[in-house]
């Protein structure tokens, strides 16, 4: 299901990663400090740093 917002250039599915029991990441503060944070979008939109993070897990598992 895609989720969309007109005022935003680009629309994306978000999916949670499955088939996993444990996944186990080591960060070092500054990506924890980037992974709180958020960014804002060129329509100006904020959007969290962690759905970015998880985009890109989810595509490396399917």
């Amino acid at each position: 299901m895609m989720r969309e917002d007109t005022g935003n250039k680009e629309a994306y599915p978000f999916r949670k990663p499955q088939g996993f029991r444990t996944i186990r990441f080591h960060l070092a503060a500054e990506a924890v400090e980037w992974l709180n944070g958020t960014t804002r979008d060129n329509g100006g939109n904020t959007v969290g740093n962690h759905v970015f993070y998880a985009n890109i897990l989810i595509s490396y598992s399917v």
